[in-house]
C-alpha cells in the first residue's frame, strides 16, 4: 500500500473479526499477586491450548467479508473508497477460497489497494489484550509515525437482540471461567480517554457472523474465558448444552451471532 504524504484515517471492517487493543482502567477489578511455579504452568497450559484450539477451529471456518477501506479529507468527508465483499470458504482441494460477491470502482486517488494488502490485513487474528496503559502508551507512541493515529478496534457482541444471543449468553456466564470480568463492556470511556490523553472519535458498524454447529463449538473452546478440554471436569456438559442451544436455535443448520464493531481512533 502507497505511503501518503499527508495523515488519512482507514475505517477497515472484517465481518469475521477485528483486532481488540484497549487500555483498562486504573480502577480494574483485575490485581496483580505473586504466582507459585505450578500457577505459573498451569497458566501457560491453558494459554497454549487455547491457542491451538484457535488455530484449529479457524481452518473450518466458512464466513463472509466486507472489506472497506476509505479515505478521509480533513472536513471528515469521504474522498475516496475500495469495497470488496467476498464469501470465504474451501475449494475441492481443501484450500482457501474466496469467492468475491461484489466489488465496485474503486475511487481511491490517493493510495491503492493490492489483493496482498486484504490478506495482511485479514490475517490479523483477534486478540484482546489487557495491559499496563501508562507503559504501552509510551511503546505506541515510540513506534507510532509523528503525528500518527492510534486506530483501537473490536467486536461487541450483542446480548438481548435475539432470543439465541439472550440464551448464549447465560451459557456463557454459567460455563465460563472469568467471563463477566473480561468482556469489552468493561471498556468504559474513562479508560479510553485516560489513554489517548486528548479529543478522541468513534464510529460503530453493524457486523454478523453466520456458523454452523463446528463453527460456533470452535469460536466457543478458542474463546480465553471458557474451559479447555483437558483441565475442567464440566466440559462434557459444556459441549452437550452448547447442542441443545444450537439444535434450539439453528435456521437452515446455522446460527448467527450479531456484533457492533467499536472503532475508537486519535492521536496520543
Amino acid at each position: 500500500m502507497n505511503k501518503l504524504r499527508h495523515i488519512l484515517l482507514f475505517s477497515v471492517v472484517f465481518c469475521l473479526s477485528a483486532v481488540a487493543v484497549f487500555a483498562q482502567s486504573s480502577d480494574s477489578a483485575i490485581t496483580r499477586k505473586e504466582l507459585n511455579q505450578s500457577e505459573i504452568n498451569r497458566i501457560i497450559k491453558n494459554f497454549t491450548t487455547k491457542e491451538g484450539e484457535f488455530r484449529d477451529s479457524l481452518k473450518s471456518y466458512v464466513f463472509n467479508r466486507s472489506a472497506v477501506i476509505q479515505t478521509i479529507g480533513l472536513g471528515g468527508q469521504i474522498t475516496g473508497e475500495y469495497r470488496r465483499d467476498s464469501f470465504m470458504t474451501f475449494s475441492e482441494s481443501g484450500g482457501r477460497f474466496e469467492k468475491i460477491l461484489f466489488a465496485p470502482t474503486p475511487t481511491l486517488t490517493e493510495i491503492s489497494v493490492t489483493p496482498e494488502d486484504l490478506d495482511d490485513l485479514g490475517g490479523i487474528n483477534p486478540f484482546a489484550l489487557w495491559f499496563d496503559k501508562t507503559k504501552t502508551r509510551d511503546e505506541f507512541k515510540r513506534i507510532l509515525k509523528k503525528d500518527g493515529f492510534v486506530v483501537l478496534i473490536w467486536n461487541e457482541r450483542q446480548l438481548d437482540s435475539t432470543e439465541f444471543l439472550r440464551d448464549y449468553e447465560r451459557f456463557l456466564l454459567r460455563f465460563g471461567n472469568d467471563y463477566e470480568q473480561v468482556r469489552h463492556e468493561n471498556v468504559t470511556a474513562d479508560s479510553l480517554g485516560s489513554f489517548f490523553q486528548t479529543q478522541f472519535q468513534k464510529k460503530f458498524f453493524q457486523n454478523s457472523q453466520t456458523l454452523d454447529f463446528e463453527g460456533l463449538k470452535g469460536r466457543l473452546l478458542s474463546s480465553s474465558y471458557m474451559p479447555a478440554s483437558a483441565v475442567n471436569p464440566r466440559f462434557s456438559e459444556m459441549i452437550k448444552t452448547l447442542e441443545r442451544l444450537f439444535e434450539t436455535h439453528r435456521k437452515n443448520d446455522t446460527i448467527q451471532i450479531l456484533y457492533d464493531t467499536n472503532v475508537f481512533y486519535g492521536q496520543i
